[in-house]
């Protein structure tokens, strides 16, 4: 979240907040969503590349 904080908002719109009251939560984002009990962690994963090739896009 530190290179791309743009993607507190994807986590967001997915119902999972990422921000825990030590900053941004510290360990993997794999880890996070187990923590969050995402049922498909590859599919919000494809999701959140998905978000930034098109924000990238969009800053061309």
């Amino acid at each position: 979240m530190e290179q791309h904080p743009e993607v507190i908002s994807y986590f967001i719109e997915q119902g999972i907040n990422p921000i825990f009251c030590v900053g941004a939560f510290p360990g993997c984002l794999g880890k996070l969503l187990e923590i969050k009990g995402v049922p498909n962690p590859d599919a919000f994963i494809r999701g959140l590349n998905d978000y930034l090739l098109e924000r990238t896009k969009k800053s061309e």
